[in-house]
């Protein structure tokens, strides 16, 4: 089993502790705007013995607010005191992300810990967000379940959700706003994962259908990345192992797959109204002509941009190299780009006509040639891999309860994947919202480290039982 360390704060804080470039992955799930209130407000100053909350409707499990709430116009009103108390003019000090008193605010903060988050990952990085989606509505009234023993201190819906331009009952949309927003500030968006929930919480709603998903985001920061689809590949479908098992030696005469007489690869398609595979080639569009007989080159070893670019620049100039070649300076100029669009390895051709030009005999040097100067060729025929297809983006993955735990764990099944295709094994999953541990739990099963930030004491308390019943002591450090 691989090593969990907790930290315990303030996740802008605790992220200035991590080392740069050392993580691998990042799986969480934020606290959702308006949701909860996590219970880890404090007041200073006042009077010590003030309530520090409305005297109406109080909810006997709230700290620092109730269950009533203070409907001003279009605005959130002040039924939970999130900044201080006008009855005796305490401040609360909170810094629970959740709270904040606008969605723009919130989106905010979240892009700016992805900012803080950002030089302490690795270029081959990849990020799993999970969120979910709500309606526009005032508090619900609903509270933690009072249940003996339970630790849960947060209460449903704090506060409304209704302001500017979200009215009642409106979709909130945070999961594609914040998606939008981390793209604007320069993040890759990957994919959009559906999460589909087959058991979903039931809703007496009969105006619309019941929600029964949530959204999980990969994101990362460099256009290319750490991705091991083949871990996560699901079965292939009984139609595609027959396909596979054809005797296509034996096909002959056959009007599937061209009698066996196709060229494309071992996909063994069934051409239907085209007949023959050279038909299909001809009238199917997208289909090469050439499928299946056209050689394809490929440099699967090539440095990072970054380790070209900076040895590049160390060791000569663009105008030095268009006097002392015969390229093109247009050419030239994509070799010196740190930026992803514009930047272009030289061809093999190229950089064999300038590498004696800035060799300097180094281990570094050797590397990058090799990598430039490394070339694989394949048919481009199409292949159904035999380990199973492509992971798709609906996981239809029931949810768990957690009974030590919070209402808002996710489950097991639903992060193993994104572990498993997104940190590489050895490497370090961070969790800036750890919450009971269960990113920490599923990365050491899977022979991953993980880093857990928590600002709740509580919920590092319950991570902790969690970690020791499941995977044994001396598996977590704080």
């Amino acid at each position: 089993m691989d090593k969990i360390k907790i930290l315990h704060g303030n996740v802008f804080d605790k992220v200035k502790e991590l080392n740069d470039n050392s993580i691998d992955c990042v799986v969480t799930s934020p606290p959702y705007w308006g949701l909860r209130d996590y219970g880890t407000g404090t007041w200073i100053g006042g009077d010590k013995n003030c309530p520090h909350k409305r005297l109406t409707k109080i909810s006997k499990d709230t700290k620092t607010g109730h269950a009533g709430m203070f409907k001003k116009g279009n605005v959130v009103g002040d039924a939970i005191y999130k900044n201080y108390c006008p009855e005796c003019g305490a401040k609360r000090k909170d810094e629970q992300l959740g709270l904040e008193e606008t969605y723009q605010e919130h989106i905010k903060n979240i892009v700016n810990l992805f900012e803080e988050i950002k030089p302490k990952l690795k270029e081959s990085a990849t990020i799993w967000i999970n969120y979910g989606d709500s309606y526009a509505t005032t508090i619900n009234g609903r509270k933690a379940k009072d249940v003996k023993n339970d630790d849960r201190m947060f209460v449903d819906k704090p506060f409304s959700t209704i302001q500017g331009s979200i009215k009642p009952k409106d979709l909130v949309m945070i999961p594609n706003r914040i998606a939008i927003a981390l793209q604007d500030a320069g993040w890759y968006i990957r994919s959009e994962i559906i999460w589909h929930k087959p058991n979903p919480m039931p809703e007496s709603v009969r105006d619309r259908p019941t929600s029964a998903h949530e959204k999980i985001w990969l994101i990362t920061k460099s256009k290319k990345y750490y991705y091991d689809a083949d871990s996560i590949r699901e079965p292939l479908a009984s139609t595609s192992l027959t396909r596979l098992n054809q005797d296509i030696k034996n096909q002959k005469g056959s009007t599937r797959g061209n009698g066996g007489m196709k060229s494309n690869g071992n996909m063994k398609a069934v051409f239907g109204k085209y007949q023959t595979d050279e038909n299909e080639k001809k009238h199917r569009q997208g289909m090469s002509k050439t499928r299946g007989t056209k050689l394809v080159e490929t440099r699967p070893k090539l440095p990072s941009q970054k380790e070209f670019v900076n040895y590049l620049r160390n060791k000569t100039t663009l105008i030095d190299l268009v006097e002392n070649t015969n390229i093109k300076k247009t050419t030239i100029e994509h070799w010196f780009r740190n930026d992803e669009v514009g930047f272009a390895f030289p061809s093999v051709d190229d950089w064999n006509k300038i590498k004696d030009l800035i060799n300097d005999w180094t281990d570094e040097f050797n590397n990058i040639d090799y990598g430039l100067t490394y070339i694989e060729t394949h048919l481009d025929e199409i292949k159904n891999n035999p380990i199973g297809r492509n992971k798709r983006n609906v996981w239809t993955i029931t949810t768990k309860p957690c009974k030590e735990a919070h209402f808002a764990t996710f489950p097991k099944d639903l992060i193993e994947p994104c572990i498993k295709a997104g940190c590489p094994e050895g490497g370090i999953v961070l969790d800036p919202f750890g919450g009971s541990g269960t990113t920490g739990i599923v990365a050491s099963q899977n022979n991953r480290n993980a880093i857990l930030i928590e600002l709740n004491k509580d919920y590092i308390d319950i991570a902790n039982k969690r970690i020791n019943k499941e995977l044994g002591l001396f598996n977590v450090k704080s």
